[in-house]
């Protein structure tokens, strides 16, 4: 009863399992590990398209030719990212799980609106680290030429 509940839904919790078939959550881990059924975390992920894997590959042949003609090609060039942090971006992950014999390395995609936010830029170029910059609320172009004219 306890491994059709956890084929059905390998999402479910030992709790719920032990109340579905009258059983204490103790015998319920007991029985999952005597079937090697163990309860796996899920991995968060940002979603890509199937066109990104083109590109980055596009990129890096783009790349080992550039270094090939010259080694120090990219010494001048400015490596730079942002990142948003959400108030609500803390995921309780201790409730995504899922029990299984081996461990799929399952992801899930988030998607949520947002209260607040605050950015963070950074990069590198050469062997110099530029920043961390922050930036309150939502970055838009404005806000980023203000920053590149004034603070960079």
């Amino acid at each position: 009863m306890v491994l059709g509940s956890v084929i059905e839904n390998p999402n479910t919790s030992t709790r719920v399992l032990a109340r579905e078939n009258g059983l204490s959550q103790s015998s319920v881990s007991r029985i999952l590990k005597k079937h090697k059924c163990y309860p796996f975390r899920m991995e968060m992920h940002q979603s890509l398209y199937w066109i990104d894997f083109q590109r980055r590959q596009n990129f890096c042949l783009w790349a080992l030719d550039k270094v090939g003609e010259k080694i120090d090609y990219f010494y001048n060039v400015l490596f730079s990212d942002e990142s948003t942090f959400h108030n609500n971006g803390l995921v309780n992950r201790h409730n995504f799980h899922y029990y299984d014999t081996e461990n799929r390395h399952l992801f899930h995609a988030i998607d949520r609106q947002n209260r607040w936010s605050i950015n963070v830029y950074g990069g590198i170029i050469a062997d110099q680290v530029i920043g961390p910059y922050f930036f309150d609320g939502h970055l838009n172009g404005r806000k980023f030429l203000r920053f590149l004219k004034k603070d960079f």
